[in-house]
């Protein structure tokens, strides 16, 4: 799962056990939330993007299986309502959604690059002159941190960095 901007949290950690999703969602598109809806649970992550309260994009990962769009939304949906799991809301300025939003549509260009064969420098210069947007995201071999770099037209707009523990938050890089 890429990593999103902490943004302004509205809630977090909330219990799927305790928390009834589908009013969650109605007052959000009510307030004309932006921002983002993160559900978390045992190897599964999914994440509701919203502006102005309508959804934009969903993106789904559990296990090893990735699901973008109206089936991630409902999957999403239903892990919500499981016990054990948590959600997390943010709120996030539009533009900060509308690229998120065509980062989760994205095509995946290449996938497990080896550090050892891959410079990092080279391979951020190569996006820019290719006016790339998207995302690299790297992990670390002897840690369970990552980061993740997101480019907009070959510039880079933000590097969000954070341990995969799930209470850790993620950091500007």
């Amino acid at each position: 799962m890429i990593l999103l901007p902490r943004g302004q949290p509205v809630y977090e950690n909330l219990n799927t056990s305790f928390t009834q999703f589908d009013a969650l969602m109605t007052e959000l598109q009510t307030s004309q939330f932006t921002g983002y809806v993160r559900v978390t649970g045992w190897e599964y992550a999914g994440v509701v993007l919203l502006d102005n309260g309508h959804s934009v994009s969903a993106l789904e990962h559990a296990a090893n299986v990735r699901r973008v769009g109206a089936s991630a939304a409902e999957a999403i949906t239903a892990k919500a309502k499981e016990k054990d799991g948590a959600i997390q809301v943010a709120r996030l300025d539009s533009a900060q959604v509308a690229l998120l939003g065509a980062l989760l549509q994205s095509e995946l260009l290449h996938q497990d690059l080896a550090s050892e064969f891959t410079n990092l420098d080279k391979l951020v210069a190569k996006l820019q002159s290719e006016r790339h947007s998207g995302y690299v995201q790297v992990r670390f071999a002897a840690s369970p941190d990552q980061a993740t770099i997101y480019f907009h037209e070959g510039a880079p707009v933000e590097c969000w960095c954070s341990p995969t523990a799930r209470s850790t938050p993620a950091r500007r890089c």
